[in-house]
């Protein structure tokens, strides 16, 4: 019989899958505890935020770090569940290129830094932090833009 750990790792990975999704998604056990941890490549933050959610209800509890104690304040015994479940939005390195192109071209100034994204963000730090609140949405529809945006529905949010 599969651990509860293993039992919400094969849920979700299921449910990525039929959303076609890529991801990773590994169970761990610990000294007093276990963990799922998801990673998923390159998602706008809609969909990490529908992932997320989906994810939430599989996750029993929470570190609370004001009284260092974990509560378990998301019981539900009708669904296997682990006690820390964390999901990650790896953005790769094709995804930041296009973003430094698109920028260099419509940004003043910048065209004096490398075409490459890498050796332009350490000339300039301040171009990686830029590039990060681009790519993520924070400053911009990047992650929405035609070569970008996913052709899927992820758990009832449109994308």
């Amino acid at each position: 019989m599969k651990s509860t750990q293993a039992q919400v790792a094969a849920i979700i990975r299921k449910e990525l899958k039929r959303n076609s999704i890529q991801a990773v998604v590994k169970s761990r056990s610990f000294s007093m505890g276990d963990a799922v941890d998801v990673t998923i490549y390159n998602q706008p933050p809609h969909v990490v935020k529908a992932i997320d959610e989906f994810c939430s209800k599989y996750q029993y509890g929470h570190f609370n770090g004001m009284e260092d104690i974990y509560e378990s304040s998301n019981i539900d015994d009708s669904i296997p569940q682990t006690k820390y479940l964390h999901v990650t939005n790896k953005i790769e390195n094709d995804v930041y290129q296009r973003a430094w192109e698109e920028l260099r071209g419509r940004m003043s100034g910048y065209d004096q830094y490398d075409e490459s994204y890498e050796k332009a963000s350490l000339e300039n730090y301040d171009i990686s932090r830029m590039l990060w609140n681009y790519i993520r949405g924070t400053q911009s529809d990047f992650m929405f833009t035609e070569f970008m945006k996913p052709k899927l529905k992820i758990m009832g949010v449109a994308a």
